[in-house]
């Protein structure tokens, strides 16, 4: 019997948070084929920003997986995130500095069980700050991914981090790279790098459109996600209020997060109703009942909500700051890349009205398409990749 592969995931947030990372790991969880075939390891943080995933799912789904959660200090600083200029000096200064220090001290155990593996999968490039200096003739294969960064955001300092990534002075640890899209691979030196293209999938069993649609009556629109500042949902109802009249439709938001209890206040009124978060199954079933699915966020770099959507056959309107991820989707004509802000939304919003209702069989057109996209095979096909990576040097 061939010897499982071992992977170790390097989470930024704790699986119990239930945003797109997580539910990621939770589809490779769920997947037994993945199982079969590598040996996980799971390296997590005690920090979530919000508890969307119940703690019965995950100890159901992670029964005989090796869990190591650790004191997060990380995210204390996140305050520094808000703005470019903290930004930078928060990624470049303060993180590597705190990882130096960590990686030798709280660290050293969870560390130490990492490079044991087979493979390191990191959900943040920066996390490449705590393998410095850890390597040795024999060590894992480290894979960097575009989760949390895009290679192509626009930029003199992003064009010059790239020359310094191929030129291997930066995350000079990482090998392989993990894209979802064709979108930036000519951005990378292939002498350097080994790179592979495989997008995220989710279950269409969960996923899909409707047997058959309700065509009567006013559209309905759905966001879906974190509700925070950077995720658009404030110019999403600050466009829907302003174009609102009677019978134009309704605007549902699902989701948890900072803004929940404000938001809250404006539950009904215009057609807008929040609604809090979802299980995958009580989800799927909002899904098919929606036409026009809104996501206009500004920090995001591969939106798991979008192929939820796309499999249940709803047309997207998406931020253009996810330009190159869902261009097939664009070509087809479920998908339409938009400004995120207000006015831009104004306009997406009025034409999606006047075209109505989506019918069962268009739903279901879009669902097929999507399917042949990001079906769960993709998490096969994530597996297997890891597996042949251990190989790889």
């Amino acid at each position: 019997m061939m010897r499982k592969v071992t992977v170790a995931f390097m989470m930024m947030s704790n699986l119990r948070g239930g945003a797109g990372t997580e539910q990621f790991m939770l589809s490779i969880l769920k997947n037994k084929n993945c199982l079969s075939k590598i040996h996980l390891m799971i390296l997590q943080p005690d920090y979530s920003k919000v508890d969307m995933i119940p703690i019965q799912e995950i100890e159901t789904v992670t029964s005989g997986v090796e869990i190591i959660t650790y004191k997060d200090y990380l995210h204390k600083f996140e305050f520094l995130d808000k703005n470019k200029f903290t930004r930078m000096l928060f990624h470049y200064i303060l993180f590597p500095l705190l990882a130096f220090i960590l990686k030798y001290t709280a660290y050293r155990r969870v560390l130490n069980s990492a490079f044991t593996s087979d493979v390191v999968y990191l959900y943040d490039n920066k996390y490449n700050a705590f393998l410095r200096g850890k390597l040795k003739r024999k060590h894992p294969i480290y894979v960097g991914s575009e989760n949390c960064w895009q290679a192509s955001n626009q930029g003199i300092f992003n064009s010059i981090f790239l020359k310094l990534l191929n030129a291997g002075i930066i995350w000079r640890h990482i090998k392989v790279f993990h894209l979802y899209s064709n979108k930036t691979l000519a951005l990378f030196n292939r002498n350097r790098f080994k790179i592979i293209t495989i997008p995220a999938g989710k279950d269409e069993e969960i996923f899909h459109p409707p047997f058959f649609s309700d065509i009567l009556g006013p559209p309905i629109f759905l966001f879906v996600g974190r509700l925070e500042r950077c995720k658009g949902v404030i110019e999403l109802i600050n466009a829907w209020n302003a174009i609102y009249s009677p019978n134009v439709g309704e605007l549902y938001i699902y989701g948890d997060g900072s803004l929940l209890s404000e938001l809250r206040k404006q539950s009904g009124k215009n057609g807008v109703f929040i609604m809090g978060p979802l299980n995958n199954e009580s989800l799927a079933e909002i899904y098919r009942k929606a036409d026009y699915f809104v996501f206009p966020t500004t920090c995001d770099t591969f939106g798991m909500v979008v192929i939820e959507a796309a499999l249940s056959g709803l047309h997207i309107i998406c931020s253009n700051r996810l330009r190159g991820i869902y261009d097939d989707l664009e070509i087809f004509g479920s998908l339409e890349y938009v400004e995120p802000n207000q006015v831009s939304l104004e306009d997406s919003l009025k034409k999606a009205i006047k075209i109505g209702k989506l019918t069962a069989e268009k739903k279901n057109l879009n669902g097929e398409y999507a399917m042949k996209l990001y079906s769960k095979a993709n998490v096969e096909k994530f597996c297997d990749m890891l597996v042949q990576l251990s190989d790889y040097c």
